[in-house]
């Protein structure tokens, strides 16, 4: 350990005190304080801090430090034009200058000196300035010159930004490099001064091929005896991209999430001189292959591009890829994340779904479980599991969000899709303050190709929604959640699942098994006109396809009243019936009080006895094994009777069903019959 001890009265004002560090593995620090001899002794302290206690690595002798004191690379790494430290720091003394902080490695090596300076800068900032005061030797040159860099590719260019200050001047810019040695790369010469800064361009490689071991000059030269005062001025060097000879990776494969049975893309954009060879590993190091593979009949393959391509994808492919680019100067590495999406019900984590991380959302989507922070609004139980133990995802509308705020969940860059992906999930809406939830499937080219939408509050249940999304071609999915007025405004999701997603299925549907809705989806034939959406697009159920079927929300459905022999009529209502302590609070179908439903009201002017008869439109024919199902309210004291009836062709009725006489209790119950 490291004692440092204080004793005695110090001073009557504070006192700072410095204790140097050694380097330490983990460590704690103890203030001790001693009471002296009487109550004078109270002992104070203040603004500890710690300074320059980061980690420096010790790196060995054939490798260089990285300025961030936390990287050791490889020495022949330094100036190849490839970033190899975090930081950057291996190129920062490289023949690029702004010359804004420093020289960047660049010295003199010349009769006469560059200094830097900002008298003559374009935006206030530093650049080299070298001048021949009067009754100086003019003869001399004026050379500065580059650290030594290491290898440059055939097609290397560079840019400097140059001012002569003075008549009768010229600047020459050589290369001096291991195999071909000195040569003149630019030259420019002006009789009369300018303050005008000239950027000009440099290809190297049309001079000296590929450059190893080299360095650049700039040589300022005054062609007069004039004693005119003479300023030379450079600033701005800056080496292209394609300067790099070394293998490097330009364009990194980026983690994916995709859908099983979907197609995947890892993209590898390898560059160098001469061209490097790209092979593919996958997560436990085994080599895939490179130079065009096939493997797994034609499944996993790489194109002409060095991308690594999957058809159809399997669960087992799930895992981290890594591209090598290598040629004969050095190699470079990249890794991305291949995530195999089946069904999210978020219980272990967020399979990929990420909260968006721009300025365009304002608040994070969360993983929850049992009920939501605040009242009256948001799930109390997850979907997957229906108990409080279950994990869903959900925006938290309460304190500090404000109305319109917006929360957005992502999952970025699904490459392909077959003919029949569909993605569902379930949704929560509860509360006064519901925005919306949006989802949206976009293209690369910011097209939408596939889009649900939900205003205001739909059911305290958990509801299920869907996109259609065919032959999706590199989209990103998100959900917008927008808060509402208030903060019982609570929005969650469970359950995400790709369905169909797989490349072979076949883009139609069988007619014999399978009903196509209006967006081309395939469901189950069964699951037609069964009162439940199977269709994205409710297509299953609608009247035209469904004769009979009907959940009131935007009409009567063609049911119409009995005008004949009745005294009243069945009245399209939402929320609570205007009588006390009788009716529902709110419909079935939705579970709210902007959903509508039909009833009777009792109330004045009916009498005991009283009838309302609603009829269906005529159903042609039917199965032996029809099923009619329907939910009903009847709840209160003075409850009468509902009564089912089938009328035939004939006219004849026939009684299928009845229920009446006694309170039924405050919630909706179904019932159904054979018809």
């Amino acid at each position: 350990g490291i004692n440092a001890e204080y004793g005695g009265e110090q001073d009557v004002v504070w006192v700072k005190q410095n204790i140097r560090l050694p380097r330490l593995d983990a460590f704690k620090i103890q203030i001790e304080g001693v009471v002296g001899n009487g109550y004078r002794g109270d002992i104070s302290v203040d603004d500890i801090s710690f300074r320059d206690c980061h980690v420096q690595t010790l790196c060995s002798a054939d490798q260089f430090a990285c300025a961030n004191g936390k990287q050791c690379i490889d020495k022949k790494l330094v100036c190849d034009f490839g970033f190899d430290c975090d930081d950057h720091s291996d190129e920062a003394k490289c023949g690029g200058c702004d010359f804004s902080h420093n020289t960047c490695g660049y010295q003199n090596t010349g009769g006469v000196d560059w200094v830097r300076d900002n008298l003559y800068a374009q935006k206030g900032d530093y650049y080299l300035n070298t001048h021949w005061p009067y009754g100086s030797d003019y003869t001399k040159k004026a050379t500065v010159t580059s650290p030594k860099i290491g290898h440059s590719s055939s097609s290397c260019s560079f840019t400097y930004d140059v001012q002569l200050a003075g008549p009768n001047m010229t600047v020459e810019v050589v290369v001096d490099s291991k195999g071909t040695g000195h040569k003149s790369l630019d030259k420019i010469s002006k009789n009369t001064g300018t303050t005008t800064w000239e950027t000009r361009s440099v290809n190297m490689g049309s001079v000296v091929g590929s450059a190893r071991d080299f360095q650049v000059s700039f040589v300022g030269t005054l062609n007069s005896k004039d004693p005119t005062y003479h300023n030379l001025n450079l600033d701005n060097i800056v080496f292209s991209p394609d300067c790099a000879a070394v293998a490097s990776i330009h364009k990194a494969p980026a983690d994916m999430s995709t859908p099983l049975g979907a197609k995947a893309m890892f993209v590898c954009g390898a560059k160098g001189d001469p061209t490097p060879t790209v092979t593919w590993f996958n997560e436990k190091g085994a080599e895939l292959g490179s130079a065009n593979f096939s493997s797994d009949g034609g499944r996993i393959w790489q194109d002409d591009k060095n991308s690594l391509m999957f058809n159809s994808t399997k669960m087992e492919d799930a895992g981290t890829y890594t591209c090598n680019s290598s040629n004969s100067f050095g190699s470079k590495k990249a890794s991305a994340q291949l995530v195999i999406l089946s069904k999210c019900d978020f219980e272990m984590g967020m399979c990929g779904w990420e909260n968006l991380a721009t300025s365009a959302d304002d608040f994070d989507w969360e993983r929850a479980q049992a009920e939501t922070l605040s009242y009256g609004t948001g799930p109390i139980v997850d979907h997957t599991l229906g108990s409080s133990d279950g994990y869903y995802v959900y925006t938290e509308a309460s304190y500090p969000r404000l109305p319109q705020d917006k929360a957005i969940l992502t999952l970025p860059h699904i490459y392909k899709t077959g003919p029949r992906c569909e993605l569902r999930f379930w949704y929560h809406m509860m509360g006064s303050g519901i925005g919306s939830l949006k989802a949206t499937a976009t293209d690369h080219s910011g097209t939408v190709v596939a889009s649900w939408l939900k205003d205001g509050e739909q059911s305290a249940q958990w509801l299920q929604g869907g996109m259609y999304m065919p032959h999706a071609d590199d989209v990103t999915i998100e959900f917008v959640a927008v808060r509402g007025d208030n903060y019982e405004g609570d929005i969650a999701l469970d359950d995400m699942e790709f369905v169909n997603c797989d490349m072979n299925l076949q883009p139609i549907c069988n007619p014999g098994t399978e009903f196509m809705c209006d967006s081309g989806q395939c469901v189950p034939k069964k699951a037609q006109c069964d009162a439940t959406p199977d269709c994205f697009d409710h297509s299953d159920e609608i009247p035209s396809n469904c004769i009979g079927n009907c959940d009131f929300e935007g009409n009567n459905c063609n049911w119409r009243d009995q005008i004949k022999n009745t005294q009243f009529n069945w009245t399209r209502h939402h929320g609570r019936s205007p009588s006390w302590f009788t009716g529902p609070n709110s419909d079935h179908t939705t579970g709210t009080g902007s959903g509508t439903y039909i009833y009777i009201e009792t109330s004045v002017p009916q009498q005991p006895g009283d009838k309302a008869v609603i009829r269906s439109p005529r159903i042609q024919s039917t199965g032996s094994r029809c099923f009619l199902s329907f939910w009903y309210h009847m709840s209160g004291s003075h409850i009468g009777s509902l009564e089912l009836y089938e009328i035939n062709s004939y006219g004849i009725r026939e009684k299928l069903w009845e229920k009446g006489g006694s309170d039924m209790g405050p919630d909706w119950l179904n019932a159904g019959v054979y018809v």
